[in-house]
């Protein structure tokens, strides 16, 4: 039975990342984006307990900050960093 459970799970998990990925954004292209005039892309957040701290570790082992960190009015604290091979980072905690 648990089996059968993650089986639907991870179908349901499959179907939604493919009706995520297969929008067309405003831009025209496909994929998750900011809008016109932005690229297309997904980022994915980490937890963390304090994003300065980790924006700075980042930049330590070679990374470069993009961003933050920012806090939103919901009060979640977020900041992008890209790794030395360039991709995008998202780290994200509370204020």
């Amino acid at each position: 039975m648990q089996t059968v459970i993650i089986v639907v799970h991870l179908m349901i998990v499959a179907t939604l990342i493919a009706t995520v990925l297969l929008q067309k954004s405003e831009g025209g292209g496909l994929g998750v984006g900011g809008g016109a005039g932005y690229d297309g892309r997904v980022i994915f957040y980490v937890g963390v307990p304090s994003v300065e701290a980790a924006l700075q570790r980042a930049e330590s082992l070679g990374g470069q900050r993009q961003m933050g960190p920012v806090k939103a009015p919901t009060g979640l604290v977020v900041g992008h960093f890209t790794d030395p091979e360039g991709h995008l980072i998202g780290v994200a905690g509370a204020a």
